[in-house]
């Protein structure tokens, strides 16, 4: 339950974001996103930490703990 919430919430945000194309190249700005560090809670977390970002500026309150333990994780490939 928890991970289809924060797949669909995903969705929702990435075909609701008003992407604002910048002058030059293929570089975009998403307007007034938090700003959240990933360290010290995160060293490898950036995914999670960007998520929660994009997350808290769609008003989701969650912090990028709790995203980081809804992503989905597999054992390293050996």
């Amino acid at each position: 339950m928890k991970l289809k919430l924060f797949s669909t919430v995903i969705t929702i945000l990435l075909f609701s974001i008003p992407f604002q194309v910048l002058a030059e190249g293929n570089d975009y700005e998403i307007p007034d996103v938090p700003v959240l560090s990933q360290n010290p809670e995160l060293p490898t977390g950036c995914e999670a930490t960007a998520t929660t970002m994009l997350l808290q500026w769609a008003g989701v309150q969650v912090n990028k703990s709790e995203v980081a333990d809804a992503l989905p994780k597999e054992d390293m490939p050996s």
